[in-house]
């Protein structure tokens, strides 16, 4: 079962040995002892296996189509087998992070809850990723207002130039945020912009753009990329109702 999914654009000037650096980084500092794989000696190998068969990690490459992949295996007591894969694209500087969980036939399934991959925060923090056209990617929320128009308009439009998911959060009625947006972005870890009014004075021609002008205050709208055959791929708008009750437990 496929529980998470993004690629994102890195710099440059980042080599296979910087990413596989990374990928070790992130293994090392995992915080649950459990899930890192130990006795790990690299020297600079592209295709070599650390682990056993419950816990273990692989790197291949595949210099032929400038591929070099990476997969992070569990394998718990109940039979649940957990997947994290980072591949990194050496020629279009890019890195696919997926995360997977499989059941065998006895397999209990207790509990459907996963986090965005921390691996995201590592490539922010070491300045790997390159921005989303003209947005950094972050895991904090950015306040926009009316000065930020062009922006907007280009979040909320069919052909956007964004490739990640954007979060749009207004403010209420009272001027305040619906719901934790700090704590928002850092759970997205960077997979999506957390885009936020910065007032409801500032912002009125933001509220004008998007054509909610009868119904603005304390919404969450999530503006995310679908690919349509046949079609360019073109963002398309989902508007729940979230209130901050709804978020804050």
């Amino acid at each position: 079962m496929l529980l998470f999914s993004t690629i994102l654009d890195i710099q440059d000037h980042v080599t296979p040995d910087d990413f596989i650096r990374l990928v070790l980084e992130w293994n090392e500092g995992s915080k649950y002892a459990d899930n890192r794989v130990n006795g790990i000696d690299w020297h600079g190998e592209h295709n070599v296996r650390y682990g056993d068969a419950e816990l273990w990690m692989e790197f291949v490459e595949y210099p032929e189509k400038g591929v070099l992949a990476v997969r992070h295996e569990k394998i718990t007591k109940d039979g649940v087998a957990w997947d994290s894969d980072f591949i990194m694209n050496t020629v279009e500087k890019r890195i696919a992070i997926q995360l997977d969980r499989t059941y065998s036939e006895d397999a209990l399934v207790i509990d459907a809850a996963f986090s965005t991959p921390h691996f995201i925060t590592l490539l922010i923090e070491h300045g790997f990723i390159r921005d989303d056209a003209d947005l950094p990617v972050l895991r904090e929320p950015i306040y926009v207002a009316d000065d930020d128009l062009n922006s907007c308009q280009k979040a909320f439009a069919e052909e956007s130039p964004y490739k990640l998911p954007v979060v749009f959060v207004s403010k209420t009625t009272e001027n305040e945020d619906p719901l934790s947006v700090a704590w928002l972005a850092s759970r997205l870890k960077g997979a999506a912009h957390v885009l936020v009014e910065q007032n409801t004075e500032q912002c009125a021609g933001i509220r004008k753009l998007m054509g909610k002008a009868e119904a603005p205050f304390g919404a969450v709208r999530i503006f995310t990329l679908r690919e349509r055959s046949g079609e360019r791929a073109i963002f398309t708008e989902v508007q729940p109702a979230m209130r901050a009750s709804a978020w804050r437990r």
